[in-house]
């Protein structure tokens, strides 16, 4: 008489395969479903930063390459960090592509 934990076993993990399988095609029929796609649909912060001379830097070109900044809070932060790592360019402006700017150093 065959094991019944290895049959409840094998079932379970062939349920499960088949249940990511369908999710996977359903995922080509379906584009709004939740997936891995999901990340490539979040548009980063983008921000620039200008010293008291004019010069501006983008926000970007200062964090690592592998990092992904997704809200104005991050951008913010690492500002906030080039202010204390840099004052002699205080005072710093954080200016959004929207043209709207604010005092990156009040933080």
């Amino acid at each position: 008489m065959p094991d019944r934990a290895r049959l409840t076993r094998g079932g379970a993990a062939a349920a499960l395969v088949a249940a990511q399988a369908a999710w996977f095609a359903a995922g080509f029929v379906f584009p709004a479903l939740p997936g891995w796609t999901m990340f490539a649909k979040v548009e980063p912060a983008r921000a620039r930063l200008v010293d008291a001379t004019g010069l501006a830097v983008e926000v970007y070109d200062l964090i690592p390459k592998d990092v992904y900044l997704v809200d104005r809070a991050g951008a913010r932060a690492i500002a906030s960090w080039q202010c204390r790592t840099r004052p002699e360019g205080a005072p710093w402006k954080l200016v959004w592509p929207d043209d709207v700017a604010e005092d990156a150093c009040a933080r």
